[in-house]
């Protein structure tokens, strides 16, 4: 869905990779350009070719252990143009509730925080650019007081965290999910 949004919204080539045969299957069904690979694998073959304006990681990072990810941030880093970005959408490590998530799945290394994201990444060349909490869509009463409900455990673990840790942590996103966006500069 987000490929297909993309893709008409901007009017923009748009590739998609994925390991999950099944995925792949369903994405091609919407005629949509997919490949069926690893991302250590479709990055490795690109070498140094900077071609990508932007890419997107859902749900991918709290799949890989901390070493393969390191790897990965610098293969984005070598197919990124210059002031390219790199979205990442994952559960957020500083989120009591993204322990649910992540026992959810048994497929789940880690769960990284934006601060963890910054060291991994700093070697790379990429710099975190904006970081946005993902709150749940308000369709109904029901979604709108979890919606409620969400936001004030958010700016309430966001005190707890700054009466511990210092006055620093003010800005840390304690929703469940975060977004994440990181940029190349040269």
């Amino acid at each position: 869905d987000l490929m297909k949004y993309l893709k008409n919204k901007f009017n923009c080539r748009v590739l998609g990779i994925d390991i999950s045969s099944r995925q792949v299957a369903l994405a091609r069904k919407k005629k949509l350009n997919v490949i069926n690979l690893d991302n250590f694998e479709y990055f490795e073959s690109l070498e140094d070719n900077k071609i990508y304006d932007l890419i997107i990681l859902v749900d991918v990072l709290e799949h890989l252990s901390k070493n393969k990810i390191e790897d990965l941030f610098f293969r984005l880093s070598k197919t990124l143009k210059k002031n390219g970005s790199v979205i990442f959408k994952f559960p957020n490590g500083y989120s009591p509730l993204s322990k649910i998530y992540f026992a959810a799945d048994f497929t789940h290394e880690w769960l990284p925080t934006s601060t963890s994201l910054e060291q991994i990444l700093a070697p790379s060349g990429l710099k975190l650019y904006l970081q946005k909490p993902l709150y749940i869509k308000i369709k109904s009463i029901p979604s709108t007081i979890r919606f409620l409900i969400l936001i004030f455990l958010d700016y309430f673990f966001r005190l707890i965290f700054c009466i511990v840790n210092g006055p620093s942590y003010i800005s840390t996103i304690c929703t469940a999910n975060i977004f994440l966006i990181f940029k190349k500069y040269e």
